[in-house]
């Protein structure tokens, strides 16, 4: 497309080279994590404890969600990530690498799971069911901010999610763009803000 001359408008996620595209509009996925972990410690007031971390290491905005949340996490030395693994982001991949990670930590009380997306959060919650675990686990977030994600938190099985606005990151493309043709000079990236949902924002 480059070479074509075609501008290249990427949306949702993040490419790692951007001399290619004309901007990135995306959601502020390193807030999402931060956001998450500060609901863990500063509202739930959970700073030592076991974490589980299920990530999508392949995708920039995967990365950002999880890294964020990791290096907030850093400042309570007695919060211990005691797995970190790769869900791909899907449902039944994240319910199966769950399964494993309480098969091998039998003995161990988990108290906090980040998912780098609800659908994540979804395999997780199932897994913790199948395992009959759930009540151990204190808090576990997600990001998206999905219906389904809302009606877990509403019956008390999902912590939070971290709520993406897709209208608005469309809105702002097709801004984008009708400037970019018009001749005007654009921002190369663009971050749409995030907010955290828990319970209090349902009701």
């Amino acid at each position: 497309a480059r070479k074509a001359n075609i501008p290249v408008f990427v949306l949702d996620t993040s490419v790692y080279n951007k001399d290619l595209v004309v901007t990135t509009i995306v959601s502020d996925n390193e807030n999402a994590g931060i956001l998450c972990a500060r609901h863990l410690t500063e509202v739930l007031k959970i700073t030592e404890g076991n974490i589980v971390i299920l990530e999508h290491p392949t995708a920039k905005s995967a990365i950002e969600r999880t890294d964020s949340f990791i290096n907030e996490i850093k400042k309570f030395p007695n919060l211990k990530i005691i797995a970190k693994n790769s869900s791909d982001g899907q449902v039944e991949i994240s319910m199966k690498i769950m399964e494993d990670i309480l098969d091998s930590h039998k003995n161990e009380k988990i108290s906090a799971i980040m998912a780098l997306n609800d659908p994540t959060a979804f395999g997780v919650i199932a897994a913790l069911e199948r395992k009959g675990r759930m009540k151990e686990v204190k808090a576990i977030y997600g990001v998206d901010g999905s219906s389904d994600a809302y009606k877990l938190i509403e019956a008390g099985k999902m912590t939070a999610t971290a709520a993406q606005y897709p209208k608005e990151i469309g809105k702002i493309a097709a801004e984008s763009a009708y400037k970019f043709i018009s001749g005007e000079k654009i921002s190369k990236e663009i971050k749409v803000p995030v907010k955290l949902i828990t319970l209090e924002d349902i009701k």
